[in-house]
């Protein structure tokens, strides 16, 4: 989403809303099996992501979610190839990211309600226009996603198993909430994508720092290498701080911290939904 784009978005009634007032009940979604240590603190690993920033901060500030994160149980068998870390796992965990990246394209379109209606008729035109580019753009993506699901030489999975998957009840939780935070307006809505969007990257920085993580693996080279990527992450940093000065007081900041929280959870209870699972066709 371009900075031009986002700055046509309402973000000033997002400063009366409260915690209390989000558009949604807390989803309980369970936590990490095995007991994980909390370090004092979960400082970032993105050079382009300067200290004090939004994204820095929340990072940093919630560090017991942030570790369950990166260490959750998926991601960790997976790059040790332990007994739970299969290839059907992984396959199946693609599969259910594919349906997570379809799903949740119509957000964009949701977040046209959010427009400033102080905005002239030809830039919100404008924001119309890039609105069905970005879909589009996003759409060709996840068909691009599904080549290679499907692909003997990535994941090798039969389309008539894509076809037929049965959705994960914590993907459909995950969509919906994501859908519902659309009325937040694009900063709030874009913080509870900071996990996914930001945070995977991290994950796959800290494997890739592990001396336990088995490389020349499917899930090295179709997870773990191309989320060595830090560009996505800092771009909606960037993108946060352009739009921080109108959203920033104590009020909001507390609204952001627990829709940050609550998309950690989602995140890493998406990843081990995948854990022990195998295909059907």
């Amino acid at each position: 989403m371009s900075l031009s784009w986002t700055r046509m978005f309402l973000v000033l009634p997002a400063l009366a809303i409260s915690a209390a007032a989000l558009p949604h009940e807390r989803r309980e979604v369970p936590a990490t099996a095995e007991p994980i240590i909390t370090p004092a603190e979960c400082p970032h690993h993105n050079p382009e992501v300067q200290d004090g920033t939004l994204v820095a901060q929340l990072w940093r500030q919630n560090c017991d979610l942030v570790t369950k994160f990166l260490n959750n149980a998926f991601t960790a068998a997976q790059a040790a190839q332990t007994s739970k870390g299969t290839l059907e796992s992984l396959q199946y965990y693609f599969i259910q990211d594919y349906y997570y990246l379809t799903l949740t394209v119509p957000h964009k379109a949701y977040l046209l309600k959010s427009l400033d209606p102080e905005e002239s008729a030809a830039d919100q035109t404008s924001a119309i226009n890039e609105t069905v580019l970005d879909m589009t753009s996003d759409l060709e993506y996840a068909s691009h996603f599904r080549q290679d699901l499907t692909s003997p030489d990535h994941l090798n999975v039969s389309s008539t198993v894509v076809k037929n998957a049965k959705l994960e009840p914590v993907l459909r939780q995950y969509v919906d909430w994501l859908g519902e935070n659309t009325k937040l307006g694009w900063y709030l809505f874009s913080v509870s994508r900071v996990p996914c969007i930001y945070g995977w990257a991290e994950i796959a920085y800290q494997l890739n720092q592990s001396s336990s993580t088995v490389r020349g693996t499917k899930f090295f080279d179709e997870w773990i290498s191309p989320n060595l990527d830090w560009s996505y992450g800092a771009k909606l940093s960037v993108e946060l701080q352009e739009v921080l000065s109108a959203n920033n007081n104590t009020e909001t900041f507390a609204v952001a911290n627990g829709l940050f929280r609550q998309a950690l959870e989602f995140e890493t209870a998406f990843f081990e939904s995948a854990v022990g699972k195998v295909l059907e066709d």
